[in-house]
């Protein structure tokens, strides 16, 4: 199997086996040797040069459609306040970091953009978020970094694990809210005062944030699942 960035070998429908560039592969040990809870994947071994790591497989479907939205958005949730605080000097993806954390989401923003045609013209919006975003100070912790129903596992309709890390040392925060805008089943139970109770953060901080990574998912849905801008860009003018 052919995951997005990862060769992936399933073993003895026991073992996952993963091989990707060594940096990544060393972030997701850090990662894994930090972050500690039963509803992530949990990694068996390492080599010792990070030519490859080894998880437990986890059994069941990948959360393409969500079935049970308190479920899930319960799991985000705690999960996203169980993240440790992190005391290394990176800021963004630890394989690839940033000067700081407003550089690390400007780059996203950067990207993102040059993705998208001249219809989605949000960009003075975002950048307004950005410069919202400086006025708080957070608790740097390690995050899963690309916590989406496109990497959470469901049994029976049930969440049960979130897999493929692609660390992040940052404010969880963006995590929170990547996880919530990665599915549009989700979008219909959003609204800022509800995040803002969920994540006990300021509501313009929770504004600022989403604005940014909702800026960001309409990247990735063109690219992965374009048949749902719609629902996204309504989102938008719904919330931003």
């Amino acid at each position: 199997m052919t995951g997005t960035s990862s060769l992936v070998i399933l073993l003895n429908n026991k073992y996952i086996i993963k091989h990707n560039d060594v940096n990544i592969l060393r972030s997701e040990v850090s990662f894994s040797e930090l972050v500690h809870m039963a509803t992530l994947q949990h990694m068996e071994y390492y080599d010792k040069n990070f030519s490859y790591v080894v998880y437990d497989f986890v059994p069941g479907d990948v959360m393409h459609i969500v079935d049970d939205v308190d479920d899930l958005i319960s799991n985000i949730t705690n999960i996203v306040s169980s993240y440790p605080s992190y005391a290394g000097p990176e800021f963004g993806y630890l394989h690839s970091p940033s000067a700081s954390w407003g550089e690390f989401l400007k780059s996203r923003v950067h990207n993102a953009s040059m993705t998208l045609s001249d219809s989605f013209n949000y960009l003075s919006e975002v950048y307004e978020a950005l410069e919202e975003l400086e006025k708080y100070p957070f608790e740097k912790k390690l995050i899963h970094g690309d916590f989406g129903t496109h990497n959470f596992i469901k049994q029976n309709g049930k969440f049960v694990s979130a897999i493929d890390p692609l660390p992040i040392a940052g404010d969880a925060l963006y995590d929170l809210i990547f996880a919530l805008l990665s599915n549009i089943d989700i979008l219909p139970h959003l609204s800022l005062e509800y995040i803002s109770e969920i994540s006990d953060e300021p509501l313009e901080k929770v504004r600022a944030m989403l604005t940014v990574v909702l800026f960001c998912r309409f990247s990735t849905c063109l690219a992965y699942h374009r048949e749902d801008i719609d629902k996204y860009v309504d989102f938008w003018y719904k919330i931003v």
